[in-house]
């Protein structure tokens, strides 16, 4: 498993908690395919708790995907959405899983939250 996804899966366990609400509840596995082998990730999320270990265990949403891509998602270089739309990655189960992992992803380099930009273009009047 790459250096990245160990970092950002110590993070999650680390302070997850603080970036998912409360009641999403549900379990996602990564089945990430590195040439011939494939490790699995498995994410909880219960009641406001983010943990996350490296399992192969029974999930609500299974994503399986490429160990380079999965990378530029963690560091987002590339969002999963699109990844999603354009087939790039499998995925079973419960999409909305999905949407809260994203959630747990770094800020995009550059990204401004829209009112930070609202409160420029004020400023340039």
């Amino acid at each position: 498993m790459s250096a990245v996804a160990r970092a950002f899966f110590a993070e999650v366990n680390r302070n997850g908690a603080q970036r998912v609400p409360p009641m999403m509840d549900g379990t996602l596995r990564f089945d990430v395919r590195d040439g011939d082998q494939v490790r699995h990730w498995l994410l909880r999320m219960e009641h406001g708790d983010v943990r996350s270990e490296e399992t192969d265990g029974p999930a609500d949403c299974v994503v399986t995907v490429d160990s380079e891509l999965f990378d530029q998602i963690l560091q987002s270089r590339e969002r999963i959405d699109p990844a999603v739309v354009r087939y790039a990655l499998g995925l079973e189960g419960m999409f909305p899983l999905i949407l809260m992992f994203r959630r747990l992803l770094p800020d995009t380099p550059g990204a401004r939250h829209p009112r930070q930009m609202a409160d420029g273009w004020r400023r340039a009047r």
